[in-house]
């Protein structure tokens, strides 16, 4: 089996809702039609034991997805790095065709975005933390930003991507079709933030009207 220059790093937090589908989750790799050269859990409060063939880092309290994720990209030891929930999956050629969208651009501030799949079989082209991202943009941007411990710790930082008109990355479609599962599910951070989704919206928009102040 090709190996692939990639590391997929997966948040694992204390909800029992984290751990439940992890297996099938890792399953997903392995089912890969080209490995990465590491899977890297971050530990943020499960208290996971060893698993083989995969690189568990602890935190030192639980931080939160945005914090596990950017913990992910920073401690990977490819500047790759895939970002996949713990109750979600990689359609077979997932990490197969997100190199060779990376071969292609090779662009070092890009945000490579996959196609999702929700499990009720809805599609969605909007690019999420469903990704595959450099560390060279994590370098360059911050990666999630502390404020986005809230909610929605992909649309803080695609939106300043977005009306940064490339100063801050470029989005790259993975594909033409979903290559991300996602399971939808009472307990998973998007359903639990939906009450103080106004909340969110207001903190993201004072947030990119700062940084956009201090870029100028």
């Amino acid at each position: 089996m090709t190996t692939v220059p990639i590391t997929v790093t997966i948040p694992v937090g204390p909800h029992p809702a984290n751990v439940r589908w992890l297996k099938e989750c890792l399953d997903s790799i392995n089912s890969q039609t080209v490995y990465p050269a590491e899977v890297l859990i971050i530990d943020d409060g499960a208290n996971l034991q060893d698993i083989h063939n995969v690189r568990i880092w602890k935190t030192p309290w639980p931080t939160g997805v945005a914090h596990g994720f950017n913990y992910g990209v920073a401690l990977a030891n490819n500047n790759l790095v895939v970002m996949l929930g713990s109750d979600d999956k990689l359609l077979p050629t997932a990490l197969e065709q997100a190199y060779s969208t990376w071969s292609f651009y090779q662009d070092p501030l890009g945000y490579y975005g996959f196609l999702v799949r929700y499990d009720d079989g809805r599609e969605q082209s909007i690019p999420c933390n469903g990704a595959m991202v450099p560390q060279t943009l994590w370098k360059h941007t911050g990666g999630f930003p502390i404020e986005s411990a809230i909610g929605a710790c992909d649309t803080w930082l695609l939106s300043l991507m977005v009306i940064g008109g490339g100063k801050w990355g470029n989005i790259y479609p993975i594909g033409d079709s979903p290559l991300y599962w996602y399971r939808a599910h009472p307990e998973t951070d998007t359903a639990k933030r939906g009450e103080m989704y106004e909340v969110m919206v207001t903190a993201r928009d004072v947030w990119l009207r700062r940084r956009m102040k201090e870029s100028e």
